[in-house]
């Protein structure tokens, strides 16, 4: 049985929710899919599909939205009331967090730049 929710179980609650709220802000905004320039599109086009050996095909990028379906899934899930003390909860709340606003710099992080640029 859980312990009752004390002010850092609501703290790390609320930390959960708007994280999760701003990684799938910016991969929206990231991915060009509302506003902005497409990641493949980004770093001069070093990132399309036929840029690199190493870069995947395009449909190898839609893990991402199954990604983002359990992000959201569990910062959801964490704020049932029968979540709040839960310590499985307590402890995966900082590493949830640090991976979504990593991904949220990350996305952020790669410059815009023309088509026939090269990266620096």
């Amino acid at each position: 049985m859980s312990a009752a929710p004390d002010r850092s179980d609501r703290i790390r609650q609320m930390v959960v929710i708007v994280s999760a709220v701003l990684a799938l802000i910016g991969s929206f905004i990231g991915s060009g899919a509302v506003i902005g320039t497409p990641i493949q599109e980004q770093v001069g086009g070093t990132l399309t599909a036929d840029s690199t050996l190493i870069v995947p095909a395009g449909p190898a990028f839609s893990i991402w939205s199954v990604i983002y379906t359990g992000l959201i899934a569990y910062a959801i899930g964490q704020l049932l009331p029968s979540q709040a003390a839960r310590e499985r909860n307590r402890r995966l709340g900082s590493p949830i967090v640090a991976t979504m606003l990593l991904n949220l710099a990350w996305i952020f992080r790669l410059p815009p730049s023309e088509p026939n640029e090269r990266p620096r």
